[in-house]
This record gives structure tokens, sequence and C-alpha cells, in this order.
């Protein structure tokens, strides 16, 4: 237990009240039995405030919480608060976390719906604005996008994987 956990016997007993360990014996997982979010994340209230239980546990038993960093799920089930089940990340590394697991669609390129340009495509604006043969303007024109998407493509802010 964490000197905050030890600061807060009552935060504590109301946590331990809301998990059920058995329905989780073949996973491991501690199943929070209190209110979720609609994404099947254990919510609390404490202190007029709605706490994510994932991460009350990771603070009870394992530590502070640095702000720039998420407490993700190795075992994938969001309802699951046994700390040795949780873990830092930072967003980025949660994503691809989610991504090498199958959670979760990979949208880059023309696997992405909103998708308007193909992967050759891109490739050939990168190579005629390198050769300094056309304007981002006329690329825009070309390729009926906008010069916004072509400053991005060309430095490589979007369509990054090519």
């Amino acid at each position: 237990m964490t000197k905050f956990a030890s600061e807060n016997p009552d935060i504590l007993e109301r946590f331990w009240s809301k998990i059920d360990v058995l329905s989780g014996y073949d996973t491991g997982c501690w199943n929070w039995i209190g209110s979720v979010s609609s994404e099947g994340y254990g919510n609390i209230n404490i202190n007029n405030k709605c706490i994510r239980t994932h991460r009350l546990s990771y603070k009870l038993f394992r530590g502070k919480i640095p702000e720039h960093l998420l407490v993700c799920h190795k075992c994938d089930n969001p309802s699951c608060v046994n700390p040795s089940h949780l873990f830092l990340g930072t967003n980025h590394e949660n994503i691809y976390d989610s991504i090498n697991k199958g959670r979760r669609a990979d949208f880059k390129g023309t696997k992405n719906p909103r998708a308007i340009l193909t992967e050759d495509q891109v490739k050939e604006i990168r190579i005629l604005y390198s050769k300094g043969a056309i304007s981002q303007a006329k690329l825009a024109k070309k390729f009926n996008t906008n010069k916004f998407a072509i400053f991005d493509i060309i430095h490589k802010r979007s369509w990054n994987h090519i």
C-alpha cells in the first residue's frame, strides 16, 4: 500500500467494498462492481469528483500518477482494478498497445475511411514537390485537395507512415 492509501482508510474501505475478485479467478482481474462508464471503466465519487477506479487502484497500491501519463490495462478489461494488471503509459503508447493487441483498427492511409488520396498519390506529391517542379497550391488543385493537406503531407505531419 502507498502513503495515499494509509492516509485515506475510508477511501480504501469503499474501494474494497466494490470489487469482485472471484469473477476474475481465471484471468486474475479484480472486477469493479460499482458505477461504470459507458466504456466499462469503473467510477467512484471522491470529494464530489468522479474518479476512474483503475486510476484510484494505481494510486492506492502503486503510487503517484505523473500528470502526463495514463493508467493502462495489461488485461484489456476496463473494469479491472488489479494493480498488477495496470501500467503507466503515454497516450501514444496506449494507442500502440491497443493496435498491437488487435483492439483498435489501424486507420493509416487508405485504411482511413476519410482518406481522399492514395499512398501512390502521396509519394507522387512528395517527389514532385522535392524536385521543385510544382507549388503546393498547384499540387492541391491537381490532387483535388487543399494546400493545408499538401503542406502536412510534404512535412510528414500526415501520411507519415510513408
